[in-house]
């Protein structure tokens, strides 16, 4: 059975704090404060180059992490010579990982590591007034290897879906529903992992 879910400035405190420490300790201090400012600010850097017109052009994505370089994207989502993804596929497959994420550490945080979470992202498009718009992104999320009920799962996946970045960014303009099944662990994989009550 499966269930259907709908889904800076420095603080006065600190300043007056390090009126009180020696040069060296205040260093330190603001070498650690802005190592956390740095940190809370993180950033990841895609670039998008496009090349001919909208229907006969070609373009390429690259990240900065180095894992997707020059990876070919058009407007469908195969295109008549090559297969490439697209831009809405780029969305759902962020979507995707990024629930995956926030759910397996979520149970991580509880003490408890799945044998594998699976989640498919399905972004529906609709066409209104000659512009694309994502309307809804479906999340098909399984949970592998921990004795725990659907009900359970599916409450705890209701609970971080919205920690998601991408589902923060997705809310504005889009429903987000997603379906949790439990299956047992593989059998390679050993016993499965029971979670607290």
């Amino acid at each position: 059975m499966a269930y259907l879910i709908a889904v800076s400035e420095v603080p006065a405190t600190m300043g007056q704090a390090m009126c009180s420490l020696s040069l060296p300790a205040l260093f330190l201090r603001a070498i650690s404060y802005l190592e956390d400012v740095v940190e809370a600010i993180m950033q990841r850097i895609a670039t998008a180059v496009w090349k001919g017109g909208p229907r006969a052009g070609s373009g390429t994505v690259s990240s900065s992490s180095g894992t997707l370089h020059n990876l070919p994207f058009s407007q469908s989502y195969i295109s008549e010579e090559h297969p490439c993804t697209n831009p809405c596929e780029l969305l759902a497959a962020a979507h995707a990982s990024c629930v995956a994420l926030a759910v397996v550490q979520e149970f991580a945080d509880l003490g408890h590591v799945p044998q594998s979470v699976t989640t498919d992202a399905i972004l529906s498009m609709e066409e209104e007034s000659g512009v694309l718009q994502a309307t809804r992104s479906y999340l098909d999320v399984q949970i592998r290897g921990l004795e725990i009920t659907e009900e359970d799962a599916t409450e705890i996946v209701q609970r971080v879906v919205l920690k998601c970045p991408i589902s923060h960014i997705l809310r504005a303009s889009v429903e987000i529903t997603a379906r949790v099944e439990v299956l047992p662990a593989a059998i390679s994989a050993g016993h499965a992992t029971p979670l607290s009550q």
